[in-house]
């Protein structure tokens, strides 16, 4: 082994290692690699505000990571989720704690390669391609393999709250990392518990996020119910279908697909104030943007049957792969002619603002769109269904922001050949 365990944990509770340091380590060239090349000329800063809020979420005071403690409501938020962690690992000794750790070090290894869809590149790189590295990675984990085979997953799957709390994913998404090793419900909250955990410091080290008390709130309430619906039944017979059944079952009730699009319409408006704060306003039931999405559904959908098969086949498209960033070039494109010395990302826009009713309605035919095309992948003969991604990468190229706003003025003045190129680069996968 390059580096004995005791020194790489004096080493991660301390400071993120230095770029000599880190070439000690299993795997210690990618890292190397990572923390040094131009590519990736943001991510030291990255890498080490993620390790920083780890260490803060198994320190004393986990609370420190929440930016207004201002409320007493909020007072010991991450205080008790700590302490629920700590009981659904059992015993959360010093080789936990290294585990957390080492987990922030490496969850973003696979942009050493490409930064779209790393975590699946590191999770492949560090699971088959070095056998040699992964008997070093397991000795750092104090010999474990049980805690090797789960930081896998952590660094695979280490997005998916993310991804939940933009409204990119449904519930089910989570099912793959729950079933990772098996049925076994106190493995299953472990895995959940560990990959939440992970994602909270993550977002915490994300530049240009602006944490706030909702978002952290938002991951804690998705973390929790999904572990309520590992609970086993009472009787147990109360439950005849399976874990997946059941979870897609439940996250396709109406009342969490409106959800779900609220929460991509307020992520895609986020850099946008005017209409993030007008899709904030209150209303009679909550949010304005919970109002509208709910009555246009109900004008897209007027009859009970086809809003139900429109929730369930939405729900089972349970990623929309990089949809934010689309979604977000939508928003952007219909606030029209920016404001003197207001920065875009796209070359064009609206030739006035559009208005908020009309920019939800264009979401919902998109999504609409999205979930017709792929009906028949969705659905199967025995009746329960598959889980697809949906991938949006290519609808917003870096190198060609005009394709993204061609596309979009297409869908505003034409609607139907706009969606008709939209789909042409939305392709999809069995999840």
């Amino acid at each position: 082994m390059k580096i004995s365990t005791k020194r790489a944990n004096d080493i991660l509770i301390e400071r993120h290692p230095e770029p000599e340091e880190l070439e000690q380590f299993p795997f210690g060239g990618l890292l190397h690699q990572l923390y040094t090349s131009k590519e990736n000329e943001g991510y030291p800063a990255h890498g080490k505000k993620v390790l920083a809020a780890m260490n803060t979420l198994l320190g004393n005071d986990p609370d420190k990571l929440l930016p207004d403690r201002g409320g007493d409501a909020e007072e010991h938020l991450l205080d008790d989720v700590q302490r629920e962690i700590q009981r659904h690992f059992g015993k959360f000794d010093a080789d936990t704690r290294a585990l957390f750790r080492v987990a922030a070090l490496y969850h973003d290894i696979g942009k050493y390669i490409i930064k779209e869809r790393h975590p699946t590149v590191g999770w492949y790189t560090m699971e088959y391609l070095n056998p040699g590295e992964k008997d070093d990675l397991r000795a750092l984990l104090g010999g474990r393999e049980d805690y090797r085979q789960l930081l896998m997953i952590m660094i695979r799957d280490h997005d998916e709250f993310g991804v939940l709390s933009t409204g990119e994913a449904s519930y089910p998404i989570l099912l793959r990392a729950a079933n990772s090793l098996g049925n076994n419900v106190d493995d299953q909250r472990q895995i959940l518990s560990a990959v939440m955990w992970l994602n909270l410091a993550d977002m915490a080290g994300t530049d240009g996020l602006e944490l706030t008390i909702d978002d952290i709130k938002k991951t804690i309430s998705d973390w929790r119910w999904f572990l309520d619906a590992l609970e086993p039944p009472k009787p147990p017979e109360a439950r005849k279908e399976r874990l997946d059944e059941f979870v897609i079952k439940a996250a396709s009730q109406e009342d969490l697909v409106e959800q779900r699009i609220c929460r991509l319409l307020l992520e895609a408006s986020r850099e946008v104030p005017r209409r993030y704060d007008e899709l904030r306003k209150p209303s009679n039931k909550g949010l304005m943007v919970s109002h509208l999405v709910r009555e246009l559904i109900r004008t897209v959908y007027p009859t009970d049957i086809p809003r139900q098969n429109f929730a369930s086949d939405f729900t089972r498209i349970c990623k929309l792969d990089y949809g934010k960033r689309f979604f977000a070039s939508v928003v952007e494109y219909f606030e029209g002619p920016p404001e003197s010395g207001e920065k875009r990302l796209l070359p064009k826009w609206a030739r006035e603002r559009v208005g908020t009713d009309d920019l939800i309605y264009a979401v919902l035919a998109i999504l609409r769109r999205i979930t017709s095309t792929y009906s028949a992948m969705t659905r199967s003969e025995n009746g329960g269904g598959n889980l697809i991604g949906v991938e949006m990468k290519d609808l917003t190229p870096r190198n060609a922001p005009e394709k993204t706003a061609q596309i979009i003025k297409l869908l505003h003045d034409s609607h139907y050949p706009g969606l008709s190129w939209m789909m042409s680069d939305c392709l999809a996968w069995y999840f």
